[in-house]
């Protein structure tokens, strides 16, 4: 449904530029058009919480057990367990920033995964 509402938001900033589509002014098509997924991802970065999986995975067990605790209420399940254990800290994950981002590039685009990254890579290009 969200595909169905982006088209008709797309064709009503259409009809309110140039009902006529003769003198779309494509920069202002462009920026009203992005609106929305900026709204989104504020929206995202305010209320949304990290990945339990990845903040146990960076040691801080601390804020897992707080965002897990969260997800409990939320789903209304009080009696969930919220025991994990956490994985081992890897040398790689200490190292962080460019080194780190290095190590998951080449991850994804190494030979066991390189097929799926490009079909991924292009599926997404055609789906938007």
């Amino acid at each position: 449904y969200t595909f169905i509402a982006g088209e008709a938001y797309s064709a009503c900033i259409i009809m309110l530029d140039d009902p006529n589509m003769k003198d779309l002014d494509w920069r202002w098509l462009l920026i009203v058009g992005a609106l929305p997924a900026l709204t989104f991802t504020l929206l995202a970065a305010a209320f949304l919480h990290e990945s339990p999986t990845w903040l146990a995975s960076r040691g801080r067990e601390e804020e897992t057990m707080e965002v897990l605790a969260s997800m409990n209420r939320i789903n209304g399940s009080p009696c969930a367990r919220l025991d994990f254990i956490t994985p081992p800290q890897q040398e790689a994950n200490k190292s962080g920033g460019f080194a780190e981002m290095m190590r998951d590039l080449r991850t994804i685009f190494g030979p066991q995964l390189l097929y799926s990254t490009i079909v991924s890579c292009f599926t997404c290009f055609c789906m938007n």
